[in-house]
């Protein structure tokens, strides 16, 4: 038998879903006696919403219309974004900490 169960909110990150006081149903079914389960396996998909939630901060536009430029790396702000992905991380962290 299968049961598949989402604890997820449209539009979360997961820098919030490792928030787990935040996240009640999350909560529940990982660590809290009544409701956590034994689960074979526990899956999380995550990291796009906090692309999109920082795609302001990560967008640079350096290069001017006289000197346009085809290196992607031109129109990123590196720093910021090796930033969010260790945030990203520490996220996942966060979750497989509570899972375990």
């Amino acid at each position: 038998s299968v049961i598949i169960v989402n604890a997820a909110y449209p539009g979360d990150t997961i820098r919030h879903m490792a928030e787990i006081s935040d996240n009640l149903p999350l909560r529940r079914m990982l660590v809290e006696r009544n409701f956590a389960y034994e689960w074979d396996a526990f899956i999380v998909s995550g990291g796009g919403n906090d692309l999109i939630d920082a795609a302001k901060s990560l967008i640079v536009a350096r290069p001017t219309a006289a000197s346009p430029s085809d290196k992607p790396e031109d129109y990123v702000d590196s720093d910021r974004l090796r930033t969010l992905i260790l945030e990203v991380q520490r996220g996942y962290r966060e979750l497989a900490a509570l899972r375990d």
